[in-house]
């Protein structure tokens, strides 16, 4: 490869580095360091009012066969797992009455509604709705 290519190919793979929320040293992050925004925690209040809530709670506590998406029962579940196995959850299974309904930006929207609700921080960046990006970000307890 040619020092044109070698420049074109670092400048693109800096690009997907920043679109992904990377750090240049490659450390992926954790949800703690503000993943998502607070109006996209807001969109999905409004999504989760209106297609979760009677399964899972209006407060996200869970009931019958619903898991809480709060607290210790969230958090024993999901620490240490990347949000792209949450997204994918929620994304392709939910809600339970029409599983692979929600839209990716939905999905995300719903992940951004559970890390706000557990305490995670909002950032500057909207969560993004690649699973490849998601899959650089753990969840960690706050």
């Amino acid at each position: 490869m040619g020092r044109r290519a070698n420049h074109v190919s670092a400048v693109l793979s800096a690009a997907l580095i920043a679109a992904t929320g990377l750090t240049i040293s490659g450390q992926a992050k954790t949800a703690k360091d503000g993943v998502f925004t607070a109006e996209q925690a807001t969109q999905g209040q409004a999504l989760y009012k209106d297609r979760c809530s009677s399964c899972h709670g209006d407060d996200l506590s869970g009931g019958g066969f619903a898991p809480a998406l709060t607290t210790d029962a969230f958090l024993g579940a999901w620490s240490d797992q990347k949000v792209d196995a949450l997204f994918s959850r929620i994304k392709d299974t939910m809600p339970a009455d029409k599983p692979g309904s929600l839209s990716a930006d939905e999905a995300a929207a719903l992940v951004a509604l559970v890390l706000k609700t557990n305490g995670f921080p909002a950032g500057q960046q909207p969560l993004p709705s690649d699973p490849a990006a998601l899959s650089q970000v753990t969840i960690a307890k706050p």
